[in-house]
């Protein structure tokens, strides 16, 4: 189980009952139609963006994720970062409940003054009420994760047992968890691990690694894979 971290934030691009300058919403055979009940000025060669919904108050799920994939791919500079990912569902007792168009979602969070900042946005498909949805705001700033290789042993002709060192510091004043993620192909198997984790499909493993507060961590595992 998941420890997660909730907050109050306001979600700019739904809502639960639209409002008079919002988009109205309308089923129409198998697809939704909006329509802006209202007038809207366009100046001459300009782009205009018009919020679709807006909802205030929603309760975010906030998870730390490390996706070791990604070091094989990106520069070495950007391998140790930590995404920020959080998640709601689309349901009316969260003031949504309403089908979400595919589009840009941006968050933003009140400061120790009452102002609303900007925190992040990303893009999502279309999606059905009752449903999930998960947006990447970006990198922890104050969280670093490091993966290295420990060892690594050919078992006959077909396998392949490989050990790594996941090493996270966290530098925030208050305890995290992080969701270390590791792909794996072939027939695969987790040998040894030293903390829990649960096996998401075929080919992947999330490993929960709790962090003390301003403190480090340290993941080991070893996975058999075989083809």
């Amino acid at each position: 189980k998941y420890e997660t971290m909730y907050r109050k934030v306001v979600y700019p691009e739904v809502a639960g009952t639209p409002s008079p300058e919002q988009f109205e919403e309308e089923a129409l055979f198998e697809y939704h139609m909006y329509t802006l009940e209202r007038k809207t000025d366009i100046k001459n060669n300009e782009t205009k963006q018009i919020s679709l919904l807006k909802a205030k108050g929603i309760p975010l799920k906030k998870e730390y994720v490390f996706d070791t994939s990604t070091s094989y791919y990106w520069r070495k500079n950007e391998s140790n970062k930590v995404k920020v990912m959080v998640s709601f569902k689309n349901a009316e007792e969260n003031g949504l409940g309403v089908p979400l168009p595919k589009g840009t979602v941006r968050v933003y969070k009140e400061d120790s003054r009452g102002m609303l900042q900007f925190v992040g946005e990303d893009s999502i498909e279309h999606t059905p009420k009752d449903e999930e949805v998960r947006l990447f705001l970006g990198y922890a700033f104050d969280i670093v994760a490091e993966k290295k290789t420990t060892s690594e042993e050919r078992i006959g002709d077909k396998c392949v047992r490989k050990s790594y060192e996941v090493d996270i510091r966290n530098h925030k004043d208050e305890s995290i968890t992080v969701i270390v993620v590791q792909k794996a192909w072939g027939e695969n198997e987790i040998v040894k691990s030293s903390h829990t984790y649960k096996q998401k499909d075929a080919y992947t493993y999330e490993f929960e690694v709790p962090v003390e507060a301003n403190g480090e961590a340290t993941l080991t595992y070893t996975i058999m894979s075989c083809w």
